[in-house]
C-alpha cells in the first residue's frame, strides 16, 4: 500500500482508531476498561464506502458496558484487524470480542479471520480474544430488508 493512497486515508485512521471516553458522562456510568470491542468489515478502496463503520460504531457505543469500542478492516484500508488488536491488547484490555460486520460467512470468515485471531492469540496470551458470529440471516436483518422495500414502494 503506497504512501499516497494512505495519506487520504488519515481521517478514517484516526475515526477508527481513537479508543471512546472510559466514561459515559450522560450516564454516570463507566465503561468495562478490561473489554473491548472490535468492530470488523471488509474494507473498500473507495473511502467513502468505509464511513459507514465508524457510523456503527457510535451506535454501539451508546452501550457503555461493553467497554473499549474499535473499528477495523479485513483489506484495502486502515486500521487492519491485527492494528486493532495490537491497540486494545496495549492498552490493557483483557477481553476483546471481534464482531464481523459481514453478511455471509465466506471465506473471510471460515479462513482468513480465524487464522488472523489465532496468531494474534499468540502474541497476546494474556488476552482472550473471540469472535462473534457475522450479521448473517438474522430476522432482524429480514425486517430491514422489507423496511427498504416498503420506503421505495412508497416513494419515501
Amino acid at each position: 500500500m503506497g504512501r499516497k493512497f494512505l495519506e487520504g486515508k488519515r481521517n478514517l485512521w484516526n475515526t477508527c482508531r481513537k479508543f471512546y471516553p472510559l466514561q459515559d458522562k450522560k450516564r454516570g456510568r463507566s465503561e468495562n476498561m478490561d473489554s473491548g470491542i472490535i468492530l470488523l468489515a471488509h474494507g473498500s478502496r473507495r473511502e467513502t464506502a468505509n464511513d459507514v463503520l465508524p457510523q456503527l460504531a457510535e451506535m454501539v457505543k451508546k452501550e457503555a458496558k461493553y467497554g473499549r469500542i474499535n473499528c477495523a478492516f479485513l483489506q484495502f484500508t486502515s486500521p487492519d484487524l491485527r492494528e486493532a488488536l495490537k491497540e486494545q491488547a496495549e492498552n490493557g484490555v483483557k477481553e476483546i470480542t471481534v464482531v464481523p460486520v459481514f453478511l455471509f460467512n465466506g471465506i473471510h470468515l471460515q479462513e482468513d479471520i480465524p487464522e488472523i485471531l489465532a496468531e494474534e492469540r499468540e502474541k497476546y496470551p494474556q488476552v482472550e480474544i473471540k469472535m462473534a458470529a457475522p450479521l448473517g440471516a438474522d430476522q432482524r436483518i429480514g425486517e430491514i430488508i422489507k423496511d427498504r422495500i416498503n420506503e421505495v414502494r412508497e416513494g419515501v
